[in-house]
């Protein structure tokens, strides 16, 4: 599935669903982003990867609320 079409689908279950506990991989993936961020300075926060690891976080946590479908 094409990563704006995972993102619209996370953002709509987050949106009609924000009540339902999320799957324990959707935290993992936010406090990975979490902590990625707090070491990049401003001006690197930005694309597609994470200048830190390497990671798509925001792919990734698309995917994990989706139910890890890809």
């Amino acid at each position: 599935m094409k990563p704006e079409m995972e993102f619209d689908k996370a953002a709509q279950r987050l949106r009609t669903q924000p009540d339902v506990p999320q799957d324990p991989k959707v935290m993992e993936h936010v406090a990975d982003l979490l902590g990625c961020l707090a070491m990049l300075d401003p001006s690197e926060r930005s694309g597609d990867k994470c200048g830190w690891c390497g990671s798509n976080h925001v792919l990734d946590i698309a995917r994990a609320v989706n139910g890890g479908h890809r």
